[in-house]
């Protein structure tokens, strides 16, 4: 399986399917942290979604529940933001993939993964966008 990161938007939207990004090379290549490497503005738009909240706080007990000021809410950013940094970081890596910080264990045609893995994130929040809606990055782990 692995982890992953993909899109989601806050409104339905019919043309959306959230499975076209696969997202693990993009979980792959993000920073831990924000270290100013090429991918790490990609980490302000990482949010938790309802079905994660749901699970969290089935998991939690009594004690913790009532210790709790509010439940985790989900974080919804503007699709034109989204937007600018996506297509700032495609246009470095489609011109050089080697701007993409690796390990140095990852195979053959990492990049190109990665590239592929941003264009769905690309084109989910073009349709963001278009239907004035907001999305964020998730993970499923």
């Amino acid at each position: 399986m692995g982890v992953s990161v993909y899109p989601t938007l806050e409104s339905k939207v019919a043309e959306f399917d959230v499975a076209a990004v696969d997202g693990k090379a993009l979980a792959r290549a993000l920073p831990n942290d924000n270290d100013g490497s090429l991918l790490s503005p990609l980490l302000e738009f990482i949010s938790i979604t309802d079905e994660q909240v749901a699970e969290f706080m089935d998991e939690m007990d009594e004690a913790a529940l009532s210790e709790m000021d509010a439940a985790p809410e989900p974080q919804w950013f503007s699709p034109s933001q989204g937007l600018e940094v996506v297509q700032r970081i495609l246009s470095v890596l489609r011109s050089d993939p080697k701007a993409l910080p690796t390990s140095g264990d990852e195979r053959e045609g990492f990049a190109d993964w990665v590239i592929e893995d941003l264009e769905g994130v690309e084109r989910a929040i073009q349709l963001a966008e278009k239907h004035q809606t907001r999305f964020h990055l998730a993970v499923d782990y």
